[in-house]
């Protein structure tokens, strides 16, 4: 697998790219918890950032602070940069900025709601997915791949920390924490070990054996890379995953 930021901060400084990563991972989480204050708040520095990356991208000019506005006028002047660069990024940055101004993120009058936070996380998925198909193509398989974890549909008590995926909801069975876990991955194949790994409330052979059990019902398609879910299986999570 390709390293994300390395590729990006071929464009940019590797600042400000690490800046993105840590705002876009601190609203996501911020988001699962439903702490929504948090989440609007991250979103709008996260849109800074991605700005501050296109200044950079415009100038090759490393720059600490930025002015969102003057920014997106300034940039929509250069024809021979992308029209997302030029346009489509910086309008969708504006919704990220503007919800953490008005809408709960900095003025006590409004109250963050859940749909708020919804939709400045779409916008920020597509934000970060659109920078690397621009400008991660060195390796377009795996940026591909990248880009579909990232817009895909996030299953609820669900959280990766430090690489491990950690099922946070109580009193699942095996096969419905590994299908949770597989779903979040999705389309990255997990091996044996690995879920073994991550879901310690079930003994090692049942999870080998329900593994067997979701192959059969073809609801896991398994090599020797590891496990990914089918089609089926992935109807499957979504119909039996509250939301």
């Amino acid at each position: 697998m390709i390293d994300i930021k390395v590729q990006l901060s071929k464009q940019c400084s590797s600042e400000i790219v690490e800046e993105i990563f840590i705002h876009y991972v601190a609203m996501k989480r911020a988001y699962l918890v439903q702490d929504w204050e948090k989440c609007l708040v991250r979103g709008g520095k996260l849109g800074e950032a991605v700005m501050r990356a296109l200044h950079f991208i415009r100038t090759g000019t490393f720059i600490k602070t930025i002015s969102v506005e003057s920014e997106t006028n300034d940039i929509a002047k250069q024809t021979g940069l992308p029209e997302s660069v030029r346009l489509l990024i910086p309008r969708a940055v504006r919704i990220l900025y503007d919800h953490r101004s008005k809408r709960g993120g900095a003025h006590a009058s409004f109250d963050p709601q859940h749909m708020d936070c919804s939709m400045v996380i779409s916008v920020a998925d597509w934000v970060l997915a659109e920078l690397v198909r621009l400008y991660c193509a060195d390796n377009a398989e795996d940026a591909s791949k990248f880009v579909i974890g990232i817009i895909s549909r996030s299953v609820p008590y669900i959280e990766q920390i430090d690489g491990d995926f950690v099922v946070l909801q109580k009193g699942l069975t095996a096969r419905q924490e590994i299908g949770r876990i597989l779903y979040s991955r999705y389309p990255f194949r997990t091996t044996t070990n690995e879920l073994k790994k991550w879901v310690p409330n079930h003994s090692e052979a049942n999870v080998s054996m329900t593994i067997i059990n979701m192959r059969k019902d073809k609801h896991v398609h398994s090599n020797d890379q590891g496990h990914v879910l089918t089609a089926a299986g992935i109807h499957w999570v979504e119909e039996e995953t509250p939301v």
